[in-house]
């Protein structure tokens, strides 16, 4: 009976443990309660046959149930969730290698149960704080900002001491005489630290996915944003041109009264205010990208209001495989950089070229801008950022990174100090 009840133990941390590292990797396609159920099941029918008390038995339910509860309730592949339950599984097993030589001989047959309570918690804390860490690592999110770097190595530190504490429990209680009483308030106080362990993972975790929410929704207010302004131009632009189609006839006129004067002089100023009117402006059409089209002619007028000569050249296509969000965090992060650092410079420019190689996969997107001193610090290998506020220093780059990553790109950047310009050339695989 002690030995079941140890056994449930066991299973009940494993199962909340494996739910907890599964939603921080996988987007979820159930219900709350669908996963819930289906992770009792799961663990219900792992636990029936771990009774057998058979190893190998063990281990391959083990594997094949935490695959199902991934396929069952995420989004994913089999063989994704098959590396994933398999790498949990190994982690399993180490953890119960290592700390299966601290057991006492005699331990199951004296069945001293809080201290088989305590053996398993060490166990189960291990397992836990390698998952925690190994989910950070395989996610792969939060990896790209130094910040969140140095909270998870503060926070991997809470683990460590649970385990480190959790083991002293355990020495004293199999190495001592203790009291019942005093054995069964140790064995709570180390299940109270495993599950301390496990809220914390789950705290971090709904924590990133909270920011990772913000950060979309603000990106998208933008690009609606955008969008406004973009459609409001249109519309003022062909409100104009109504305007002088009505009035042309009245121009003409006017013309044909000053030509007949022979106000040659007059007849061109007339001509020239003409030709500079709003209305005939060239359409606000830079590519054929809808959403790039609307950031550029964005960024254009940013450059016409600070005397700043833009280029534009996109080729026909170039970008269709990107997805927008990553359109809009690209350009946005590429054209601020190249703004703030051409506008501190006098007859500055900044020339954007994109094109699509012919019978190739491969966009070439080249940036060169006015900069007027190297951004790079005095060793040469690292960008600095020139913001005022600190803690926004660098993530644009790393924003571009991340993007040039996930198209499996490259991206190279140099100054040229002879002509004072940074260049900027990243290569995206549709």
């Amino acid at each position: 009976m002690e030995l079941s009840v140890y056994y449930l133990i066991i299973y009940l941390a494993e199962a909340i443990t494996w739910a907890v590292y599964v939603s921080n990797i996988f987007r979820s396609k159930r219900t709350g309660l669908f996963r819930f159920l289906s992770l009792f099941l799961i663990y219900a029918a792992l636990f029936i046959a771990s009774q057998q008390n058979i190893v190998l038995l063990n281990i391959c339910c083990f594997v094949l149930g935490n695959m199902a509860y991934i396929l069952l309730c995420y989004s994913s592949k089999w063989y994704v969730a098959l590396f994933h339950s398999s790498v949990a599984t190994t982690l399993m097993c180490l953890c119960e290698v290592v700390v299966y030589p601290f057991v006492p001989e005699n331990m199951l047959e004296t069945s001293i149960f809080p201290i088989l309570i305590i053996w398993a918690v060490f166990s189960k804390t291990l397992y836990s704080s390698l998952l925690f860490l190994l989910a950070h690592i395989l996610n792969g999110k939060e990896m790209n900002h130094k910040n969140s770097s140095y909270i998870i190595f503060q926070l991997i530190f809470i683990p460590i001491i649970s385990t480190i504490i959790t083991f002293i429990l355990y020495i004293i209680c199999a190495n001592y005489n203790i009291s019942v009483m005093h054995g069964w308030l140790i064995a709570i106080g180390s299940i109270l630290l495993l599950l301390m362990n496990i809220l914390l993972f789950c705290i971090y975790a709904n924590s990133q996915k909270r920011n990772q929410a913000f950060t979309e929704m603000q990106l998208l207010l933008q690009k609606e944003h955008d969008f406004s302004e973009y459609y409001k131009i249109i519309l003022e632009q062909t409100e104009n041109q109504r305007i002088l189609i009505h009035d042309i006839k009245n121009h003409l006129h006017t013309i044909s009264l000053l030509n007949e004067q022979k106000e040659n002089q007059k007849i061109d100023a007339y001509i020239q205010q003409l030709t500079q009117s709003p209305a005939l402006r060239n359409a606000v059409r830079i590519c054929d990208n809808k959403l790039l089209n609307m950031i550029l002619y964005q960024y254009q007028n940013q450059c016409s209001e600070k005397n700043i000569i833009i280029q534009l050249d996109i080729r026909k296509a170039a970008i269709d495989f990107m997805e927008e969000y990553d359109i809009t965090s690209l350009f946005c992060n590429l054209l601020d950089n190249a703004v703030e650092s051409a506008e501190k410079m006098s007859d500055s420019y900044i020339d954007l070229k994109i094109d699509r190689q012919d019978s190739t996969s491969f966009t070439v997107i080249t940036l060169v801008n006015s900069c007027r001193i190297s951004p790079f610090s005095k060793n040469g290998t690292q960008l600095i950022s020139q913001k005022k506020d600190p803690l926004r220093h660098g993530y644009g780059m790393k924003s571009i990174g991340k993007i040039v990553e996930k198209y499996h790109g490259a991206m190279q950047t140099y100054y040229d100090s002879d002509n004072l310009a940074f260049h900027t050339i990243i290569m995206l695989k549709s």
